[in-house]
């Protein structure tokens, strides 16, 4: 669970830190590079929610489902479909 609130932080404050970087063409450069930092830290949230998916996460259903289609519903991702 640890590791779930972890990545679950991270990937908001990178989600945050966008909101800093100006719009402008000369940030483009920038914007790569959170764009790659980002997507590595989300990543980390989607690797939790797919073990979730597995039934790897906890021997508890219910806070695996729940942990499960939360993070992967803010990943815009299916849970229970898949």
């Amino acid at each position: 669970m640890l590791y779930a609130a972890f990545s679950t932080v991270t990937t908001l404050m990178a989600g945050y830190l966008g909101f800093l970087i100006p719009q402008t063409w000369a940030m483009g450069p920038v914007w790569m590079a959170y764009a790659a930092l980002t997507g590595t830290l989300a990543t980390g949230c989607w690797v939790i929610a797919h073990e979730c998916g597995h039934d790897a996460f906890s021997e508890n259903k219910f806070l695996q489902d729940a942990v499960g289609y939360i993070l992967h519903t803010a990943l815009l991702v299916p849970y229970f479909s898949w």
